[in-house]
């Protein structure tokens, strides 16, 4: 009887296989394609946030099986197996691809001045004023994480740009997060078809691109 069922999450990771198919057929539009990538990882960050986390839970319990637990290897093995392919198709066709007609992701060393300025303003205007600093010490437990928000973790500078170190100072660190609701690209001014940057990369320069 076992042999005529299909575990249900076995089954989702060949669902949202064929999403990947979908992004590999070079019959669809390019930017379709590149819509299927976006939906395979919506998808696969729920299934990681729900299912696999409680496949996770049950597989290190003292009552856990070993047919538990070889179900939480063998879903682990075919996500990194997806998570290949995806970035493979992302990374090395669909993008190239998109640049190759004009559409391309900007980054530092390809903005305009005029860019840099608008990036700056961007920054400091709508960026900086959402963000939350929040100290990591021994005196602060570790703060919530919260899922699918872009993480930074600093560490503080002195005069001069130096890390504070004890013996002087305390061992001290801060993670900042931006606000979920956040759009994560900005407009920019066209400059050879560039695109904006997204967000987090403009934040771990401080908003000077």
């Amino acid at each position: 009887m076992e042999r005529l069922l299909i575990n249900r999450d076995i089954s989702w990771l060949a669902f949202n296989k064929r999403v990947l198919d979908e992004a590999a057929d070079r019959g669809n539009p390019l930017l379709e394609r590149l819509n299927f990538i976006a939906i395979y990882s919506s998808n696969a960050d729920e299934f990681c946030m729900v299912r696999l986390a409680g496949m996770l839970r049950h597989s290190d319990a003292d009552s856990a099986t070993e047919s538990t637990r070889e179900l939480c290897a063998a879903v682990k093995r075919e996500l990194n197996s997806l998570a290949r392919r995806q970035h493979h198709l992302l990374y090395d066709e669909i993008l190239p691809e998109l640049e190759s007609r004009g559409i391309r992701i900007a980054n530092r060393d390809n903005l305009s001045e005029e860019q840099r300025r608008t990036a700056r303003s961007i920054m400091e205007q709508r960026i900086y004023p959402v963000l939350s600093p929040i100290a990591v010490d021994p005196s602060h437990p570790f703060p919530l994480v919260p899922n699918l928000v872009p993480q930074l973790l600093v560490r503080p500078r002195g005069a001069g740009g130096r890390i504070l170190r004890p013996p002087l100072h305390p061992p001290r660190t801060a993670a900042i997060h931006r606000a979920e609701q956040r759009r994560r690209r900005h407009r920019l001014p066209p400059h050879r078809g560039a695109h904006p940057p997204p967000a987090p990369p403009a934040l771990r320069r401080g908003g000077h691109p």
